[in-house]
């Protein structure tokens, strides 16, 4: 059993309250994201279950037991840094066995395990090198090889892959998933990159201003936003949030296809719908065109409606141009509607 529970956990620093209530559990041999914007609180959160930062309040259990004042060393976990924390006068080799010395683990056993961590993530050919002559790339696979050698359960990621290029970022995410699954590791990865979130986790705990949003699969969060925050956060380009104070929806909006289960007059109540639901097409809604970025397979489409911003998604490209007068709509289905708190209302 690795599993991770967090209960209630709060974490303040004078009158600040940076976590406020936090509480998920994460199933063995799975991988949970803490996604969310910047300053919303995940790494503190990483770090409390980590060991590396006190908890004010709550109680946090790894494999069933309370590790929430347990000293970091006892947990049974390894951790990656977004700064991969390499010893800069050590080798590779070194930086991968340091852990495993101190803990007094055999030279026998040290090999055995070095050998087969370092074919598993491609540093075959580097051990002698110092951490100034890899790439970054190449410093990343030494800081995972470190935490997969010291055959911990449970590995907590902080924006481990934040430091590198895309094309990199993609490989070594694909890299962490496949090894997460097939050494079964019980996992949490830290990160502001819903892309990541999106293809890696088997759970997402979404966080804003240190309050948990939505705990759901991926597919669930972009289908069944929760809030309007989980709706516009999730997705890019984001999911359009309209007022509905801004628009006569009994006859303007339900030319355009949104019926709505919603009384008249409903005040701060907003409509959410997702780009690739909008249709150029009459009738609907009067709006122009004020900007068309080509990204090749498809184009995404700025679109003014009075004050409001909307984006259009469409295959391929769209002949379009900036200042252009289209009409949109979308599928009554495609809405979802959010109350004047911003929590989703009907199915």
């Amino acid at each position: 059993m690795s599993s991770i529970e967090t209960y209630n956990l709060i974490k303040e620093w004078g009158r600040i309250r940076a976590v406020d209530d936090v509480s998920f559990h994460v199933p063995e041999a799975s991988l949970t994201v803490l996604l969310g914007p910047s300053g919303c609180g995940k790494s503190t959160i990483l770090r409390m279950i980590a060991g590396l930062e006190d908890v004010t309040s709550g109680r946090i259990a790894i494999a069933g037991q309370d590790v929430t004042y347990k000293d970091a060393a006892k947990r049974g976990v390894s951790m990656v840094f977004q700064s991969y924390a390499l010893f800069p006068h050590l080798n590779v080799r070194e930086n991968i066995l340091f852990g495993l010395k101190v803990r007094g683990v055999s030279a026998t056993e040290r090999k055995k395990r070095l050998a087969a961590v370092t074919a598993m993530v491609g540093l075959d050919g580097l051990l002698h090198r110092k951490p100034a002559k890899l790439s970054g790339g190449q410093r990343q696979r030494v800081a995972l090889a470190r935490s997969i050698v010291s055959q911990q359960p449970v590995c907590l990621m902080d924006e481990p892959l934040s430091n590198l290029d895309a094309k990199l970022r993609n490989e070594m995410r694909e890299e962490i998933r496949t090894l997460q699954q097939k050494l079964g590791l019980t996992m949490i990865y830290v990160t502001h990159d819903q892309t990541e979130a999106m293809t890696m986790a088997d759970q997402v705990v979404l966080l804003q201003s240190g309050r948990v949003e939505q705990i759901a699969p991926p597919h669930e969060l972009y289908e069944h936003p929760a809030t309007a925050f989980s709706a516009h956060f999730i997705g890019s380009p984001p999911m359009n949030i309209v007022p509905l104070d801004l628009i006569d929806y009994r006859t303007v909006l339900s030319a355009a296809g949104g019926r709505l289960p919603v009384a008249d007059g409903t005040a701060g109540w907003s409509i959410g719908i997702r780009p690739e639901e909008i249709k150029l097409d009459q009738p609907g809604l009067p709006s122009k065109v004020a900007a068309v970025d080509f990204l090749g397979a498809e184009t995404v489409i700025r679109l003014m409606y009075g004050e409001q911003t909307l984006f259009a998604r469409a295959n391929g490209r769209a002949v379009l141009a900036p200042g252009d007068e289209v009409m949109i709509s979308w599928p009554p289905d495609a809405v979802h509607v959010f109350d004047e708190n911003g929590l989703r209302r009907g199915s």
